[in-house]
């Protein structure tokens, strides 16, 4: 269990982990072993890994920002007074949340072995991963300018959209993981920019 005593090596352990399951042979239904799919077999736990990642270099590396995690809370009218079940509506966590003055960027990080998803042979962006940050900036009570992204980690596919639904401003990028350090760097600081700029 992690504390405050020990979450400092949580990071490095993970990775240790993550490296050891690789290594571990599969044995599937053609009776032959195989060694494991390293993504597909533990994508979730390599999104957990990425989402820690990006928030820690931000929280360590970049002062001028707030630097958060918080759930945010539907804008449900409370005027109405026909509402049940409201105990059924999903919570909205975020995973990163960076604010600068009056500027708000809500990051939700993915890690897909395939970014965009195939439609009536159409490629698109994965739907559901833009109605869930659309929903997260448009219910997020930060007073002034709010914008979103979907953050995704990529191994050379270079991805570098924006649009505008109604007032806020939505970013979807990739980070290229398959480069030098240095490149890692300065692709997360040119997202903190986003709130330095007058966008």
């Amino acid at each position: 269990m992690w504390h405050k005593n020990n979450q400092y090596y949580s990071l490095p352990i993970t990775i240790c982990e993550l490296v050891f399951l690789m290594e571990l042979p599969d044995e599937n239904n053609d009776g032959k072993v195989h060694f494991k799919d390293f993504i597909q077999k533990h994508e979730k736990e390599m999104a957990n890994l990425f989402e820690n990642f990006v928030y820690k270099f931000y929280e360590r590396e970049i002062d001028k920002l707030n630097v958060h995690k918080s759930k945010i809370n539907w804008d449900l009218d409370e005027n109405y007074n026909e509402e049940k079940g409201q105990e059924y509506i999903p919570k909205m966590r975020t995973d990163i949340i960076l604010e600068y003055e009056n500027k708000q960027l809500i990051i939700d990080t993915k890690f897909y072995k395939k970014i965009l998803s195939q439609f009536h042979e159409k490629t698109m962006l994965h739907s559901p991963n833009l109605y869930q940050i659309h929903a997260y900036v448009t219910n997020s009570t930060f007073p002034e300018k709010k914008m979103g992204m979907l953050l995704y980690a990529s191994l050379g596919e270079d991805i570098d959209y924006q649009f505008k639904i109604k007032d806020n401003i939505i970013f979807i990028k990739t980070i290229n993981l398959n480069q030098n350090w240095e490149g890692i760097d300065k692709r997360l600081r040119e997202i903190a920019n986003i709130l330095f700029l007058n966008v």
